[in-house]
């Protein structure tokens, strides 16, 4: 049987390939059970976000500010 999750985290799998948050997926429901319940990168796509889900600054945003703190230290 197969079960539709959306992503919630950035990753990669070998199976499903690379993913960001609001991918979805279409998958075997022992697979979406692992990545919602073991690893916690995904949701039901059925399933309301949970009250702590919440996006405060664009993952691009967060990436280019991590990238000039990094340029900054190595001088």
């Amino acid at each position: 049987m197969q079960k539709q999750i959306e992503f919630i985290a950035l990753g990669s799998s070998g199976l499903i390939g690379n993913f960001k948050p609001g991918d979805r997926a279409r998958v075997p429901a022992t697979l979406a059970a692992h990545l919602v319940d073991e690893a916690k990168v995904a949701r039901y796509a059925d399933a309301p976000p949970p009250a702590e889900f919440k996006v405060d600054a664009p993952v691009r945003e967060n990436v280019e500010q991590a990238t000039r703190r990094i340029r900054k230290t190595k001088g």
